[in-house]
Parts: structure tokens; sequence; C-alpha cells
């Protein structure tokens, strides 16, 4: 997941309060005053969480999200509690409509809050954690809690969608609630189809790490690293290339050729008696340990089989490992070796 997130989760849902606006003559002192207070905390409301507009997803500190965010939901509980004490008896009847939407919408703001302190810091803190960490453990954690607050947050939202659907739009004052009511309506409906596409995409696409060494191939798995890429199952990895394996009676040698299997023409140095396994050539395990049909060594008392029919001719099964001596040379079977001695006499 290349720095994929959803910013416009940042696109501020808090109501603009305008009931004041053109009604002030109409109301008592009182109930014009509450709407003032009320229009001063949504402003405040607004201010703090305005700044994550302009945020980068990768840098952004949590914690300072959630104290806005918590800062910003608790001016617009002060706000609620005060458009919920205006008496509806000293409005005239559109303002009684405007003012139950605008509770509504007050509500809504207050849940968009609670998202952006819960699921959506929870999204933005793993979605750093998967892009910065190497770990494949690390990642797979961030990106079942990235699909798990991507699913809250699909909930909240739709949610948000059936209070805001609760409100006539026809009802509502053309120059007053209406412009915002829409406006609100269209973001939450927005952001309801950018989270279904991220989801969508986490889903249809390949997002594992895996360790140093191995590659993410196109089956979703990781395989060796061969060069840039990886070899198929029945290719064989040389040089940084892949290569068809060499026919029975045959090892790939360093030079990415094939020869005959115990020739040591190639394998110089101090390989003495080369062992083959995979289609290449290796030196022995040291003693005490043997190779494995991964062509790792193991301890000896892990016992790791090889039926004898999988042996090339000239080779014989000794602890796991197909194994054949040059002429004049025979392999010592015994608890801790499995190696080739010259032939007495």
């Amino acid at each position: 997941m290349k720095n994929r997130h959803i910013k416009e989760f940042f696109a501020i849902l808090i109501l603009g309060f305008l009931l004041v606006s053109g009604c002030t003559n109409t109301v008592s002192t009182n109930t014009a005053n509450k709407f003032d207070q009320v229009e001063s905390y949504v402003h405040s409301a607004n201010s703090r969480l305005s700044f994550l507009s302009s945020v980068d997803i990768n840098t952004v500190w949590v914690g300072n999200i959630k104290a806005n965010a918590s800062s910003a939901k608790n001016d617009l509980t002060e706000a609620l509690k005060i458009l919920n004490s205006i008496s509806p008896s000293d409005l005239n009847h559109q303002d009684q409509i405007d003012l139950q939407a605008l509770i509504v919408m007050a509500n809504v703001d207050i849940e968009y809050c609670d998202l952006v302190q819960g699921s959506y810091s929870d999204y933005i803190e793993n979605t750093q954690t998967y892009n910065q960490t190497k770990d494949p453990n690390v990642a797979a954690n961030s990106m079942k809690v990235i699909k798990v607050s991507l699913s809250s947050m699909k909930s909240s939202f739709d949610h948000m969608a059936e209070e805001m659907n609760s409100i006539k739009e026809n009802d509502l004052s053309p120059q007053k609630i209406r412009p915002n009511f829409i406006s609100m309506k269209s973001k939450i409906q927005y952001l309801q189809e950018s989270i279904s596409k991220t989801s969508n995409m986490l889903e249809n696409e390949c997002t594992i790490k895996c360790n140093s060494g191995y590659v993410v191939g196109t089956d979703c798995q990781c395989h060796p690293a061969c060069g840039a890429s990886y070899c198929s199952a029945n290719a064989v990895c040389c040089g940084g290339q892949c290569y068809t394996p060499c026919p029975f009676g045959s090892i790939m040698g360093a030079d990415c050729q094939c020869h005959p299997e115990y020739s040591t023409n190639y394998c110089s140095g101090n390989i003495l008696f080369p062992v083959s396994c995979g289609g290449q050539c290796y030196t022995p395990c040291p003693s005490g340990s043997v190779m494995g049909m991964d062509c790792q060594c193991y301890p000896a008392v892990q016992q790791i089989h090889c039926p004898p029919s999988i042996c090339p001719l000239g080779s014989e099964c000794c602890k796991g490992v197909c194994t054949g001596c040059l002429q004049g040379s025979s392999l010592l079977h015994s608890p801790t070796d499995c190696q080739c001695y010259k032939n007495k006499g």
C-alpha cells in the first residue's frame, strides 16, 4: 500500500450555522443570544479541525488529531445543549423546522468527531506503521487493523447518512439551512463511496510484505528472490537469472551450466565432495549435521528422510541426504558422520 489513504476524511463536516442570519428581529433577545453562543461554539469546533485538511498522513501525529477532535466534540456538545434549550414557542414555524434540522446535524457532527478520534486515528496510525515497517508480521497485523477501521468508519458514515435522510430537504429555509444541509449530505455520501473503494482495493490487491531475500509473487505469496524477480516452481536461480533445471544425472554449477553430477571440475576450492541438492552443487554440511531436502543444514538429531528411490545413480541416502562418493572412496554410515573416505588398500 503505497501511501494510499482517504485524504477526504479531513473534509470538515462541521455545519455552518446560518439560522441566526436574517431572523434576529423575529426572536427574543434571549433566544438571539443563544444562537450567537451556538455560532461561536461551532466556529471554535471548525477551527480546531481545519488543520486536518493539509496534513501528511505519513507524518501527522495521531495524538494531535485526537486532542483536537476531542476539543471540537466538546464545543459541539455545548452548542447542542444550547440548541436543545431553545423554546420552539419563541420561533416561527419555519425556524422551528430549521432548529430541528440543526439539532440533527449537530449530532452528526459529534459522531464525526468520535470517528476522527477512534477508527480514523487507528486507520492513520496503522497506515503509518504499515508503510514504515519491514517486518512482515507487523505489516500483516497493521493491515488487519486498517481493514477493521475502514469497516467501522463505513458503519459510522452509514448511520450519519441515515440521520441526515430523516430531514426533508425541501422543508428547510432555502437561504439559511438548506445549502449547509446539501453540502454536508453530499460530503457524507462521498466519504461512503471513498471508503468502499479503498476497502475493495485492499481486498483485491496483495498487501503482504516478505522477509529480506524474498519477493511477493503474482500469487500474493513470498518467493526466494532471483535478481529483481523470482523463479517459477520448476526453474532454478543462478547468477540472478532463472534457468531450466539440469537433466537427471547432471547438476548446475557456479557457471550456470549443467555438468555431470559429482564432477569436481566446476566445484573447486574446498568443495572436495560436492553434494547435489535441488539441481545445484553445495559444500557438505559440517560434521554433526545433515542436509535436508530444502538444501539447508540441520542437526543430525533431526531425522530428515529421503526415500532411496529419489537418489541418483551412484549415490545413496545417508541421514536424509543423497550423497555420492568419488571413485576410490566409500560412504561411511555412523551416528554422526555422512562423509566419504578413501577405500583402504
